[in-house]
C-alpha cells in the first residue's frame, strides 16, 4: 500500500502491529496471537475459536454481536476484520458459509459481500476427530476421482471442496443423464442438494449409497466402496456416450474402425469432393479427410456436426436422434456417389430419383 490511505492504517494499526499478519517461519501471512500479544487481541480470538467449537455454527453477525459485549467491547469494523483473521488462519477447521451453502473457495468477492450483509453469512466448526477421522482418512488416500500426486489433506473442508471441483468439472451429460445406475443417481443428487459439508459427507453421501444404519452408524468401508463405483460411473458417462456415437457411425458406414472408415471414405469420395456442395455432407467428407483429428475428435465433430450441439451438452434421447441422422446420411452419400460415379462414365448430368412407399417398399430411378 502506497501513500497513506485508510487502508493502510487499518493494516498497521489492527494486523502488523499486533502481529496477526507476520512471517513466520520465513512465509508471510496470518497467524494466532503471539505469546507477546503485544496489542492484546488474545482473549477476543480465543473467545471467537470457544464459540465456534460449542455452537458449531454460528451467523457473522451474530459474533460481531458476541464480541460487542463486556468484557470485549469490540465495534463491529474491527470485530469483521478479526473475525475474517481468525477463518483465514483456521481455512483447514472452518467452513464459510452464503446463506447456508457451503463456500469451496475463498474469494476477495466474499469478504465484499460480508461489509455489507453479514447476517448472510456463517462460520461453521468442521474439527475432524474420533471415527469420523478414519472416515476422512478412507477419503482422502483411496476416493478413486483424484490421482495419487493430487489427493487432498486429511480435513473435511479440503476433502469436500476437492469432490465439488470434481463434479462441478463434470460434462453436461454427466449431470443430468438418467442411463446411470440407481446409485450413482443417488450420489448425484445428493452432491447437487448438499449445503452443509458435514452433513454432506457424514449423513447424505452415507445415506445415498446404503452406508448409514438405522442408529446413525456409519460403514466407512461400504461408503468408499459403493462411493468410488457410483463417481467413477459419473465420470464414464460421457466416455461411454462417444463409445456408443462410434458404434452407430462404424453401423451406419458397416463398418469396423473410425480408421476403416476414414479409409473408406477418402477412398471414395477425395477425388469427388469438388462436386460436394451440400454443406452437411460435404462438413462431413471434409472433416473425414482431416488428418489433424484423432478418432476421439473426429466422432466429437461428427456428433456436433448432425446434432448441432456439443456431445458434452446432450441428452438422453440425443443419440437415437443421432443414429437416425447418421444413417441418412451414409445412404444420401451412397446414393450421390453412385450418381456421381455414372455421371463421370457418360460424361452428362444424372440425376437419381429415391422413392418409398408407404409399404416400406422402395425404388430408385
Amino acid at each position: 500500500m502506497e501513500g497513506a490511505p485508510p487502508e493502510r492504517t487499518i493494516y498497521l494499526t489492527l494486523f502488523h502491529a499486533s502481529g496477526l499478519h507476520r512471517e513466520q517461519d520465513a512465509v508471510l501471512g496470518f497467524y494466532p496471537p503471539s505469546g507477546r500479544d503485544p496489542m492484546r487481541w488474545g482473549p477476543v480470538w480465543n473467545r471467537i475459536e470457544s464459540l465456534l467449537q460449542e455452537r458449531g455454527t454460528m451467523r457473522f453477525d451474530e459474533v460481531i454481536s458476541d464480541l460487542a459485549q463486556p468484557p470485549y467491547g469490540l465495534p463491529a469494523g474491527p470485530a469483521l476484520l478479526i473475525i475474517a483473521a481468525y477463518m483465514l488462519v483456521n481455512r483447514r477447521d472452518i467452513a464459510l458459509m452464503e446463506r447456508g451453502t457451503f463456500q469451496t473457495d475463498i474469494t476477495p468477492a466474499h469478504f465484499m459481500r460480508l461489509g455489507k450483509t453479514a447476517a448472510n453469512f456463517s462460520l461453521r466448526h468442521i474439527g475432524d476427530v474420533g471415527e469420523r477421522e478414519r472416515v476422512l482418512e478412507a477419503l482422502a488416500s483411496r476416493l478413486e476421482i483424484w490421482d495419487s500426486s493430487s489427493r487432498p489433506e486429511t480435513s473435511l473442508k479440503q476433502i469436500v471442496r476437492e469432490i465439488y471441483l470434481w463434479f462441478n468439472a463434470l460434462p453436461e451429460f454427466a449431470l443430468k443423464t438418467g442411463s446411470i445406475s440407481p446409485l450413482a443417481q443417488a450420489v448425484r443428487a445428493a452432491l447437487r442438494k448438499a449445503k452443509e459439508p458435514v452433513d454432506l459427507l457424514f449423513m447424505e453421501l452415507p445415506r445415498s449409497v446404503g452406508a448409514l444404519s438405522d442408529d446413525g452408524g456409519l460403514d466407512a468401508e461400504l461408503l468408499l466402496e459403493r462411493l468410488n463405483v457410483a463417481l467413477l460411473e459419473l465420470a464414464g458417462s460421457e466416455p461411454r456416450l462417444r463409445r456408443q456415437v462410434e458404434q452407430s457411425t462404424l453401423g451406419a458406414f458397416s463398418v469396423h474402425s473410425v480408421e476403416e472408415l476414414r479409409q473408406q471414405i477418402h477412398q471414395d469420395y477425395s477425388r469427388h469432393i469438388l462436386q460436394l456442395t451440400d454443406y452437411r455432407l460435404r462438413a462431413f467428407v471434409d472433416r473425414a479427410l482431416n488428418n489433424d483429428l484423432s478418432p476421439d475428435a473426429w466422432i466429437d465433430s461428427v456428433a456436433s456436426l448432425l446434432s448441432g450441439k456439443r456431445l458434452t451438452s446432450w441428452d438422453d434421447q440425443s443419440l437415437d436422434r443421432f443414429t437416425f441422422e447418421v444413417r441418412e446420411l451414409a445412404q444420401h452419400l451412397a446414393r450421390w456417389l453412385a450418381l456421381t460415379r455414372i455421371s463421370a462414365t457418360k460424361h452428362s448430368t444424372v440425376a437419381g430419383v429415391h422413392l418409398t412407399a408407404t409399404d416400406g417398399t422402395e425404388r430408385s430411378i
